[in-house]
């Protein structure tokens, strides 16, 4: 790729190793040109698992989400989005995983009994992450 813009950007979609160079011109003509080594490494999946449990003595849930990657190391400041359904139908968050990858969502008290379900619709991992993009979804009867 080539630019004579000021502030090129340009985007690798495949891992491996570049040679970016990088001419400056001065008013009167002179030249002088840099090399770079760049190196895009793959990005790395990251997954969610859930549990849900019944708050003890509560008409409530609460969800666990631990964020990992490809290997099973747990992923810390990975912000997690989810959607309580079923009797709390539409109460979302967003929360951000600690030093266990881990991040806990308790739902609202439900006036009455049924089910219970916590979707997590989407994780936005730190920088150099991809999430899977998979939706995952657990239920429980209250």
């Amino acid at each position: 790729h080539a630019s004579t813009l000021a502030n090129p950007s340009i985007t690798y979609r495949v891992a491996g190793r570049y040679t970016a160079s990088l001419t400056v011109t001065d008013l009167v003509g002179q030249r002088t040109t840099r090399a770079f080594i760049i190196v895009v490494k793959a990005p790395v999946r990251l997954s969610a698992t859930l549990t849900i449990a019944k708050v003890s003595g509560k008409q409530a849930g609460r969800v666990t989400v631990t964020v990992k990657d490809a290997l099973g190391r747990v992923v810390r400041n990975a912000k997690v989005t989810g959607r309580w359904s079923g009797l709390l139908t539409g109460t979302s968050a967003t929360l951000v995983t600690n030093s266990y990858g881990k991040v806990a969502f308790t739902s609202a008290t439900a006036t009455r009994h049924g089910t219970l379900a916590f979707t997590v619709t989407r994780v936005t991992p730190p920088i150099g992450w991809v999430w899977d993009g998979v939706i995952r979804s657990r239920s429980i009867p209250l």
